[in-house]
């Protein structure tokens, strides 16, 4: 099984030893107006913001291209704040056929509700299964894109056709969450394996939307 690191930053890479395989990230400073064009944002969110959230969404799909070029088999793929604690637990993922979380976080169905939602985490972690889990869609959705599994390159070619969703692309992590409201990815592993580096994490350009809880790692 092979674990590929998003990188976008050379410091970030310094944690990672052989067990890891760094895939270079798209710098945001080369993001061009053509790219601009082609996603959906707020219409006050700032040109840097925009560019970073290209670059790290082209990241992903550059990673999802790689494994159906190679025709490469069981990927973990993580971002460079991230890190796996127990190589063990990846043989869980072993015997799996879809697109699967290994690290995100449990959040609410919209951004208004999002204060108020926090207050049910716990119960909705308290009613999760060791393993595999569904996403209730109904109720809840997992965000971010720190850390998924694909078995293999038809999985990843699926999942690369129906991005983006809408006319124009959108950060990656959100275009996941529209493809689990279409039920093209389902399922989560609980507790998560992939490990967020809360310290990493706030410097990033997301860190002022998703205001990760300081000390909290396996964020599900």
């Amino acid at each position: 099984m092979k674990v590929f690191v998003i990188n976008a930053y050379v410091e970030r890479s310094l944690k990672y030893d052989d067990k890891y395989e760094l895939f270079p990230a798209v710098w945001w400073e080369t993001i061009g107006d053509e790219l601009l064009s082609k996603y959906h944002f707020r219409y006050n969110a700032k040109i840097p913001f925009r560019k970073k959230v290209i670059a790290c969404s082209e990241s992903h799909k550059n990673m999802l291209k790689h494994i159906i070029s190679n025709n490469l088999e069981e990927v973990v793929i993580i971002e460079d704040d991230c890190i796996i604690e127990d190589f063990s637990r990846l043989d869980e993922l072993k015997k799996l056929n879809d697109f699967t979380y290994i690290g995100g976080d449990i959040t609410s169905l919209t951004l208004n509700k999002s204060t108020e939602f926090r207050k049910s985490k716990d119960m909705i972690r308290n009613n999760l299964e060791k393993g595999i889990n569904k996403i209730d869609i109904q109720n809840w959705r997992i965000a971010h894109a720190c850390g998924y599994y694909i078995p293999n390159k038809e999985v990843a070619e699926n999942i690369l056709k129906l991005i983006p969703v809408y006319e124009k692309g959108r950060a990656i992590d959100k275009e996941y969450m529209l493809l689990q409201e279409k039920k093209i990815i389902t399922d989560f592993i609980y507790p998560a394996i992939s490990t967020i580096n809360i310290k990493e994490a706030n410097t990033g350009f997301n860190f002022s939307t998703y205001k990760l809880p300081n000390g909290v790692q396996k964020y599900y």
